[in-house]
């Protein structure tokens, strides 16, 4: 049988961002992509219409016009950092916190309610509780949420108004997502695609990539991440087109 002029390929691909024409010389990756989709340019007929007599209403000529440009569509469940604030739409800001005593903060408790705490992170040791009188109670009576900063009374004995805690706020440091913005970037998406017919490997270059996130992210599903950015292929100065994809040769039946 003759060899068929044929594509089977599996991509390795690192992405930057690319906010001008430079290209970028530091990449992040490579990513896993599960979709990496490029749609042509949209063209639709432009036709002269014919009103001479015995052809009216035929074509006398048409032309194919480009209506809208070239699009990408991507899926991946592995993200650098800048991919992941596009697939949550958020803006990212370090934080920290030193760990400090709270002694005596003075809550109102309820049974089996939380009840929010002046402090989150604490650390695990060193929580106790009084009455408002400074009576101690038992460790026991109360649960104690140390992530989010609340407690939940389990026994009458935890339960009043003017309630004292201590505890000890732990030091941690984070990046705190703050999602749910119209996010947008370019994207630079450069590595080598293994064309599995051939046997051979060949560069594979997304030039410019204006995307954005359009998918739901359920944050309750559990499992791995997954998401999706669709947008504009951009071709940048000095450039032919958007999208470059080196061949290897080999013979063709």
């Amino acid at each position: 049988m003759s060899v068929v002029n044929q594509i089977y390929l599996e991509c390795a691909l690192y992405a930057a961002l690319r906010p001008t024409d430079a290209v970028p010389s530091q990449m992040k990756g490579p990513i896993n992509f599960t979709k990496i989709e490029t749609t042509p340019p949209k063209q639709e007929s432009d036709i002269l219409t014919s009103n001479v007599a015995g052809s009216v209403g035929e074509a006398a000529a048409v032309v194919q016009k480009a209506t809208d440009a070239a699009a990408i569509s991507l899926e991946l469940n592995t993200f650098s950092s800048e991919l992941l604030e596009l697939l949550l739409n958020a803006d990212v800001v370090a934080k920290s916190q030193t760990g400090a005593p709270v002694v005596d903060a003075v809550i109102d408790t309820a049974l089996d309610i939380w009840t929010k705490l002046p402090g989150e992170y604490l650390s695990s040791t060193g929580i106790s509780l009084k009455t408002s009188a400074d009576a101690a109670v038992a460790s026991d009576t109360y649960v104690v949420d140390t992530v989010a900063g609340y407690i939940k009374p389990t026994d009458a004995a935890a339960v009043g108004t003017g309630m004292k805690i201590s505890f000890t706020t732990s030091s941690v440091t984070y990046d705190q997502y703050q999602a749910g913005k119209a996010k947008s970037a370019v994207l630079y998406l450069n590595g080598k695609a293994y064309d599995k017919y051939a046997g051979k490997w060949g560069n594979l270059t997304i030039e410019m990539a204006s995307v954005s996130n359009q998918s739901a992210y359920d944050w309750a599903a559990g499992g791995w991440m997954k998401g999706g950015l669709t947008g504009t292929l951009v071709t940048p100065a000095g450039k032919n087109s958007p999208i470059t994809f080196d061949r290897p040769h080999f013979a063709v039946g």
